[in-house]
């Protein structure tokens, strides 16, 4: 495999671990802590989780912007803004289209509905709602790698060669 192609890998495979990693925290951890302090009242353990739960989702934001910028690809650019369009708007999407309304069915048909449901259940139903932030740092990021991408592409395409620009040899009337 070529290097950019590793590079790509990597930080496909990154950022997919990123966001399994913060919707494993946000649903299980943090949501674990919220209901220990709901049974005992005592908030020291959510007074120390909170803070450090939000520093190391804006950490998973600098490191996806990292893996971009490293791998410096189009595709990379492109997943990320499927990726993190999806998280971003689960919930939204979830509500508006996935959820039956007063008994009138979902607008989606029932396995896409039912899928839309069990991935914000189980990734964005947290306190933190972390893979939501994430997601949405995720588009940008995905939005400015591809404008990267395409910027270097356009500037890589050889042009005529002209040189400076050159008074006209001839004087004007």
């Amino acid at each position: 495999m070529s290097g950019p192609t590793i590079r790509m890998l990597v930080a496909l495979l990154g950022g997919a671990a990123i966001l399994v990693v913060a919707a494993w925290l946000d649903t299980a951890v943090l949501l674990g802590i919220e209901h220990r302090v709901a049974a005992t009242f005592d908030t020291t353990e959510w007074a120390l989780a909170l803070p450090a739960a939000r520093v190391a989702t804006a950490g998973s934001i600098l490191a996806l912007a990292l893996l971009a910028w490293w791998a410096r690809s189009l595709r990379v650019g492109l997943a990320y803004v499927v990726v993190g369009a999806f998280f971003a708007f689960l919930g939204s999407l979830n509500v508006l289209f996935a959820t039956a309304v007063n008994g009138a069915p979902p607008v989606l048909p029932e396995p896409i509905a039912t899928f839309l449901g069990q991935v914000y259940l189980h990734a964005e139903y947290g306190p933190l709602n972390a893979p939501a932030v994430i997601g949405a740092g995720m588009l940008l990021i995905g939005l400015a790698t591809i404008g990267l991408s395409l910027r270097s592409r356009a500037s890589a395409v050889p042009r005529d060669e002209e040189g400076p620009m050159q008074a006209p040899t001839e004087p004007r009337p």
